[in-house]
């Protein structure tokens, strides 16, 4: 899609009722800097048909939106004309890696355990120019939202794997900003404020708690090599939750 090329009206963006987008109220404020097909792409409710789930912290299941439906909605929006740069961190480095949460193990006085393993984070900005569709060379506004993108260290994955997704979930967190999947984000917001689960303190617990893992009983004590009266709640709890992530 060129410049000139950018939609116009809701007939241009392909919108219609089976997409499930609901087209929020377009006032003065945004008039003035896009047109109303614009608006409806970036803030209308997301598609079903591109949103996932995964399991979250807490029992939950989160939602989410592949990278590239994302790229797409700004495409379509914007005709290309935006950009997404990987700010440097304040030692110049294009990530920060956070080493894991380690706190005391509960069972075994003097000795401490991973209750959450590291992440890496990398900063973003992304521009959007909103141009005049009648002159694409005249730009109307520029706008410019920023954010930090989280990726968990996962077994088995790459070094630059991990930027790579951290970077995603900046320009997700960015576009998020602007009204792209913001119903999604409204539902999940709390999520990265909530704090670390400790391990499980007892064996009843560490088994009631094999199901956040995916796990039975039996599966657990074939990957530990352990009968269940040798289990170490916290311990073993930590190692199957890095196999399993790193699976």
């Amino acid at each position: 899609m060129s410049l000139s090329n950018a939609p116009t009206t809701l007939e241009d963006t392909g919108i219609n009722e089976d997409d499930g987008m609901a087209i929020q109220k377009f006032g003065d404020v945004f008039a003035s800097v896009m047109n109303e097909a614009q608006f409806a792409i970036l803030c209308g409710r997301t598609p079903k048909k591109y949103i996932k789930t995964r399991p979250g912290k807490g029992k939950r299941t989160f939602s989410y939106v592949p990278h590239g439906y994302v790229v797409g909605v700004l495409n379509k929006a914007f005709g290309f004309n935006w950009d997404w740069e990987i700010l440097p961190q304040g030692d110049g480095s294009y990530y920060k890696y956070l080493s894991p949460f380690v706190g005391p193990d509960s069972r075994n006085p003097g000795q401490e355990v991973q209750w959450q393993p590291g992440s890496y984070l990398v900063n973003g900005k992304l521009t959007v120019r909103v141009v005049n569709p009648n002159n694409p060379e005249q730009v109307l506004a520029t706008i410019v939202k920023t954010a930090t993108g989280e990726k968990e260290h996962m077994r088995g994955m790459t070094h630059g794997g991990h930027i790579k997704s951290a970077a995603s979930d900046a320009l997700k967190k960015a576009a998020s900003r602007m009204g792209v999947a913001l119903d999604l984000y409204w539902q999940d917001a709390d999520e990265d404020y909530m704090p670390a689960t400790e391990p499980p303190k007892t064996q009843a617990e560490f088994i009631v708690r094999l199901s956040e893992l995916g796990l039975t009983v039996t599966q657990a004590l074939s990957h530990l090599g352990k009968s269940l009266p040798e289990i170490a709640p916290a311990q073993d709890f930590v190692k199957l939750r890095d196999v399993t992530k790193g699976a």
